[in-house]
């Protein structure tokens, strides 16, 4: 009598599984090509030997000469001086994120089975994903060597997180309105110049306006006391969650018109 052979049980459903390896094959790309990049490679490289050279600098003041350096000051000073440096960095970075492949998209999505809400959703976290991750590893590096060289009884390595999480919530609603413009305009040129404008003057009508936290002079004058432990934990989860808002409402937005327009 022959045997017979009966094909193993698959377990689970795959198919769930299989609608998402489109989105997580665009996150993947994204992720490498954001690090692979010339651009973000030589911005990392600048920020990092800018805030380095600023913290070895005020070291050597500290252990040569004797003048005391809180830790705390500096760590401060840099996250104040990020917010001038990142919009503008986060914008030109994120900017290009889908108006550099108009001439591959409408291939991508159309011939090669990706929806358009896994396209932009996989190039949106993947992009902010890359960019932020790069300044989480510098902002940890900063507060860990201020600890190490300079005098810290003052600073505060928890306050110091929720100052750094703080400024990547806020570079993470900036990079999601330039992302939003690279999927809203034809060239990357003119999502560069929109998002700039629009990201300068959404803060001075939040600084004018004062209806959330999350305006320039309240982070700025904010940081010395984060990272000194004296804050409110509730208003800075408010902060961060109303930066949060506001990257997801840029992603909505960018969705949706994606979802609609014309490849």
């Amino acid at each position: 009598m022959a045997g017979t052979t009966t094909a193993p049980a698959v377990l689970g459903n795959p198919g769930r599984f299989r609608r998402w390896l489109p989105y997580a094959a665009v996150l993947g790309m994204e992720w490498r090509q954001t690090w692979r990049s010339w651009a973000y490679r030589v911005g990392l490289i600048l920020l990092a030997v800018l805030a380095l050279g600023y913290l070895l600098h005020r070291a050597a003041i500290y252990h040569q000469a004797g003048i005391v350096q809180p830790a705390s000051a500096l760590v401060a000073e840099l996250f104040q001086a990020s917010l001038i440096l990142g919009p503008t960095l986060m914008v030109i970075l994120s900017a290009g994120t889908i108006t550099a492949e108009r001439g591959t998209l409408a291939d991508s999505v159309l011939s090669r089975g990706i929806s358009r809400f896994a396209y932009f959703l996989g190039k949106w976290q993947g992009r902010l994903a890359a960019l932020l991750s790069g300044w989480l590893a510098l902002g940890a590096i900063v507060i860990f060597l201020a600890w190490v060289l300079l005098r810290h009884e003052d600073l505060s390595l928890l306050g110091s997180c929720w100052a750094l999480g703080l400024l990547v919530s806020v570079l993470a609603a900036i990079g999601a309105v330039g992302i939003l413009f690279s999927a809203l305009c034809p060239s990357t040129a003119l999502a560069l110049l929109l998002a700039w404008v629009v990201v300068h003057g959404a803060g001075a009508m939040l600084w004018l306006s004062a209806l959330t936290p999350l305006h320039p002079q309240a982070l700025w004058s904010w940081f010395p006391l984060l990272v000194r432990g004296a804050y409110d934990t509730t208003a800075v989860l408010r902060a961060i969650g109303w930066a949060w808002l506001f990257a997801g409402l840029a992603a909505i937005v960018g969705t949706v018109h994606l979802a609609r327009c014309d490849l």
